[in-house]
C-alpha cells in the first residue's frame, strides 16, 4: 500500500467492509459447544445512516 496507513482505514472507509473486531467469539464458541454445533451463520448489520462512521453492535449468530 503506497504511503502507508492502516488496513482498518481502507476496509471501513474505502471499501465499506465491516470488521468484527469486537465480537465475543469465545462466548459464541461456548454456546456452540453447549448446543453440540460446529457451524453457524454470523452477521452484523450497521445502522443505515448516510455518512455515518460508527454504529452500535448488532451482531447475531444463527445456529
Amino acid at each position: 500500500m503506497q504511503g502507508g496507513g492502516l488496513l482498518h482505514q481502507w476496509f471501513l472507509g474505502g471499501w465499506g467492509l465491516m470488521i468484527g473486531e469486537m465480537w465475543d467469539l469465545e462466548r459464541l464458541c461456548e454456546k456452540a459447544e453447549e448446543l453440540g454445533r460446529h457451524t453457524c451463520f454470523v452477521s452484523s448489520v450497521p445502522l443505515k445512516v448516510p455518512g455515518g462512521v460508527a454504529s452500535p453492535p448488532n451482531a447475531v449468530a444463527i445456529f
